[in-house]
């Protein structure tokens, strides 16, 4: 109960503070805004983003190491040689020509490989591999010199550690630390992290064959209509009401996004079939244009006009199904969610009263 009010009053404060124009990055700074009673800001009034690259690794010896890009991608990691990025892979980053030539070689190794993706992977329509010994033959593992070498390195990884919890996965090194899916069942997908200048965080269908990875939340057996109402204006106004932020860009967590949205209670059959419709022309159009990555499609400024259409109409029907205007504004869908989320709250706790 505590933790839902205190969720609430926060998400109240962010609509509160942005009528006058106040852009809220982390939530919980709200309590400390309360206490505030003058505000110092640097002079320069310059943005500078936090993140550091790395432009080049330079050895003890003075020679030139290759691994810059890896290094970027992977910053909280602390290397001490060239051939740090096969160590600490951690058997989920391969590229297409890593696994290919794997293969080649060893072409028993082809059942081991799946396809991985994250935020970055999905939303960049990047290629990445990983090697998935969920029920593997011990004996496999041991005679493919290269899968045998990545668990091996995996194992040494993890009992290096400084955390208990880590080393102890280190008796199960050919697998990964966390198995968030199933093997038997297609899901949707949504980033965690997206950027905040697109008006719709892109999400879609996944086969159950594709892994992922910790910065992608996954909803297992969703169908078009769910599809429908969470790529809709009414999910997106209430995900950038509520969510958090990393930098600018959005957060999209499960506990305080999704578990917390009001959905419609006891629909037709009709109502759901007419999201269903719009949902799958959205789907429709993303298909006319399959060699645009997801993030080029959803620029707002070069969105194609098929898909920016299917979207403005699955939005129109989402918002009669939430009984709004077409025309609403994005502050008034938030407030009239709130308002369904709060009955939805003293619903549920009369009916625990009464038990």
């Amino acid at each position: 109960g505590l933790v839902l009010l205190t969720s609430t009053v926060l998400a109240v404060s962010v609509i509160r503070l942005s009528k006058s124009k106040v852009l809220v990055q982390e939530l919980y700074c709200i309590e400390t805004l309360a206490r505030v009673d003058t505000l110092c800001l640097d002079k320069t009034g310059t943005l500078t983003e936090g993140r550091m690259e790395v432009s080049g690794l330079v050895g003890i010896k003075n020679e030139i190491l290759d691994d810059a890009e890896y290094f970027n991608e992977n910053s909280s990691i602390n290397a001490s040689n060239a051939n740090i990025k096969n160590i600490l892979a951690n058997i989920a980053k391969y590229s297409e020509d890593e696994k290919n030539e794997i293969i080649n070689k060893y072409p028993e190794a082809e059942k081991y490989f799946r396809k991985l993706i994250g935020s970055e992977e999905f939303i960049n329509n990047k290629e990445r591999w990983c090697l998935w010994l969920l029920g593997a033959n011990p004996a496999d593992i041991k005679k493919i010199p290269p899968i045998y070498e990545a668990v091996q390195n995996v194992k040494e990884f993890r009992l290096n550690s400084t955390k208990e919890a880590t080393r102890k996965l280190a008796e199960v090194s050919y697998l990964f630390g966390e198995i968030r899916q199933k093997d038997d069942v297609d899901f949707m997908g949504i980033p965690i992290v997206s950027s905040e200048n697109r008006k719709y965080i892109p999400i879609g269908f996944i086969d159950k064959t594709v892994k992922v990875n910790a910065s992608f939340q996954i909803i297992p057996n969703a169908e078009l209509y769910h599809f429908g109402i969470l790529t809709s204006i009414v999910h997106m106004a209430w995900m950038r009401a509520v969510a958090g932020r990393l930098e600018m860009r959005y957060s999209y967590s499960s506990s305080i996004v999704y578990n917390n949205f009001p959905w419609i209670e006891n629909i037709t059959e009709e109502q759901k079939a007419k999201i269903e419709k719009t949902a799958q022309a959205i789907l429709d159009a993303r298909a006319l244009y399959p060699n645009n990555s997801l993030a080029e499609l959803y620029d707002d400024a070069a969105m194609p006009i098929e898909l920016r259409k299917a979207h403005n109409v699955n939005d129109k029907e989402v918002l009669k199904l939430y009984g709004m205007k077409t025309d609403i504004e994005e502050s008034e869908i938030v407030s009239k969610l709130f308002k369904m989320y709060q009955e939805k709250v003293n619903s549920l706790s009369k009916k625990k009263d009464k038990e």
